[in-house]
């Protein structure tokens, strides 16, 4: 499949090739370390980290469930963000941006909330999304700030004629929670018992997206190319697929062809139907 950008209801689509028009090494080099048997500092499971205007980096740790601050040169600065459901604290945080007003916004995936902060760990409420129509509950996967936004990338659960539904939406807030734009949703029905994941609709564009520095917004909407999937892919991905299984049963096990319907889905698949808003 060849590249190419065409224009699509008003969009501007870039469609990625199959082989990669160009190859660019980078060769990194260390600047400093932190944790460590031997180290004060320690790390449970780190989820994300972003950096400020003054190059300090904030490193969120999912499993303690704090936020560590270090300098540019690697000095720890301080830890803010505690476990717990009051003003600053967040359980199980899966990610975290800075966004309006330098103000730090760290995601709990369910109950869906973005717990937020100030720099200096004073709590400064949660971001204000509003409340589903549907009722029912609140995922929350991925946001990303910027001077004047928030890009969100949820869900709303709810019953619909008996059935569970899921829908997966990309919206951008304003500082205040007012919605500015409406990029993409889909909608799924998800059931209890008897699961199996095609890569197609579990790897969805919630996690396939990101906001420019130009504020915005590029989404791999879907891809439609079988992804051959390597064994070490599969693996990873099984130990994903027993996790969440592991409550839920009935469900399908790993089998057929690297291609079939169980694949890894922590390598980002080739794409077709990239758009830019």
């Amino acid at each position: 499949m060849a590249g190419g950008e065409v224009v699509e209801d008003g969009n501007r689509v870039v469609r990625s090739p199959e082989e990669p028009v160009e190859t660019i090494h980078i060769t990194l080099e260390e600047e400093w370390r932190q944790g460590g048997e031997d180290d004060d500092v320690l790390f449970g499971v780190v989820s994300q980290l972003v950096q400020d205007d003054e190059g300090n980096i904030y490193l969120l740790d999912g499993q303690l469930s704090e936020v560590q601050v270090f300098s540019s040169g690697g000095e720890y600065l301080r830890t803010i963000g505690r476990e717990g459901e009051g003003p600053g604290e967040f359980r199980n945080a899966s990610d975290m941006y800075l966004g309006p007003g330098g103000i730090l916004g760290v995601l709990q995936i369910f109950p869906g909330k973005i717990v937020m902060l100030e720099t200096d760990d004073t709590p400064a409420g949660n971001f204000p999304l509003p409340e589903s129509n549907d009722g029912g509950f609140r995922l929350i996967f991925v946001a990303r700030g910027s001077s004047d936004r928030v890009v969100v990338a949820g869900a709303n659960q709810h019953q619909e004629g008996g059935k569970q539904i899921q829908v997966n939406y990309l919206k951008a807030y304003d500082p205040d929670g007012n919605e500015l734009a409406h990029f993409h949703d889909v909608s799924n029905q998800t059931r209890f018992g008897g699961m199996k994941f095609k890569e197609k609709i579990f790897s969805s564009f919630a996690r396939r997206w990101t906001l420019r520095p130009d504020g915005r917004v590029a989404a791999a909407l879907d891809f439609d190319v079988p992804v051959e999937r390597t064994d070490e892919e599969l693996d990873r991905f099984q130990k994903l697929f027993d996790g969440i299984t592991s409550f839920n049963p009935g469900s399908a096990g790993r089998s057929g062809p690297r291609t079939g319907c169980l694949r890894s889905t922590t390598t980002p698949a080739s794409t077709s139907g990239e758009s830019i808003w």
